[in-house]
């Protein structure tokens, strides 16, 4: 699992519902490997600063877009946002998406990865297989079954 997906599990039955199927389709000593950001960092409060639209063009026809974010904010461990779609040239609204995030400790993942069966565990700070601390802008779980 990479870029974040970890987070889009809201809920710990979804979450540990997803470790168990990966853990039961695993071959003995296969392995996961997925990154999730550090709560502990609060890259939101970051991303509430940035009230630029992102751009990107239309792959269908090469039309130039706009991607608005508004920000809910942190309720508990889920981060809510909304993503607007629009097009430049019209200003019409193509897409409007709700989008939350499930924040999970450090503490908390190592104990549904081990609750499901995966007996080694690794974390990572980075992809130069430093560390995880409790500044790593991102854990990188490597776990084997």
């Amino acid at each position: 699992m990479t870029a974040n997906v970890a987070q889009v599990f809201l809920t710990e039955e979804s979450w540990v519902e997803t470790l168990r199927a990966i853990y039961q389709g695993l071959k003995p000593n296969g392995q996961l490997v997925f990154d999730t950001r550090n709560p502990e960092r609060k890259v939101w409060e970051d991303w509430q600063q940035d009230l630029t639209p992102d751009k990107a063009k239309r792959p269908e026809t090469g039309e130039d877009l706009e991607i608005w974010t508004d920000y809910d904010g942190m309720n508990g461990s889920i981060f809510t946002f909304y993503e607007t779609v629009k097009f430049v040239e019209t200003g019409e609204t193509l897409l409007h998406n709700k989008m939350q995030l499930k924040f999970r400790t450090y503490e908390e993942l190592i104990a549904s990865l081990k609750d499901v069966g995966f007996s080694e565990v690794q974390v990572f700070g980075d992809w130069e297989d430093q560390l995880a601390d409790e500044q790593s802008h991102s854990f990188i779980f490597c776990c084997k079954k």
